[in-house]
């Protein structure tokens, strides 16, 4: 179970980064909440896998008969757990980014269909904002726009006023 756990606070991590905000499980909607066990389950399999495949090779090279019988098995079967694990870090990597976009657009959702009702005008400060990337700090600009020094990419902030 703390295994499962911190797994899930690193996906989370891995999603706020994404997201450039911090986000918590208590305010998402059960549709996300089981997309991130889902990812959390997949991580899982990975650190597994990983393992496994860490403790094969290990034994091949440890032992001379191992390693010259096992080439075969070591050349084929660990390419092929290889090819597994890469693949489901990608899987992985997509999904983070696949939440990251839900749960952007259920606040942006959420934020809009509150105002109309309600007929309110809300307003957010940002006390921190980072690369949506590489996690690194950005600072604030007039524009909005604001681009990474360290990665390059732009983070586009709609209605937004300079303070």
């Amino acid at each position: 179970m703390l295994l499962e756990t911190q797994i899930r606070e690193e996906i989370f991590e891995r999603i706020n980064n994404k997201l450039g905000y911090k986000v918590t499980e208590e305010n998402l909607s059960p549709t996300l909440r089981q997309k991130i066990t889902n990812l959390v389950a997949i991580r899982k399999n990975i650190l597994i896998l990983e393992e496994a495949n860490r403790g094969r090779t290990t034994r091949i090279n440890n032992s001379a008969i191992l390693r010259i019988a096992g080439r075969a098995i070591k050349n084929k079967d660990l390419i092929e757990e290889q090819n597994r694990i890469s693949a489901l870090k990608a899987e992985l990597e997509r999904g983070v980014i696949s939440v990251a976009d839900e749960i952007s657009k259920e606040g942006l959702i959420q934020k809009i269909s509150s105002a109309s009702v309600n007929n309110e005008v809300y307003s957010v400060k940002i006390t921190e904002l980072k690369c949506p990337r590489c996690g690194a700090p950005l600072p604030f600009h007039d524009s909005h726009s604001v681009k990474c020094k360290y990665c390059g990419a732009t983070l586009l902030m709609w209605g937004s006023t300079p303070r």
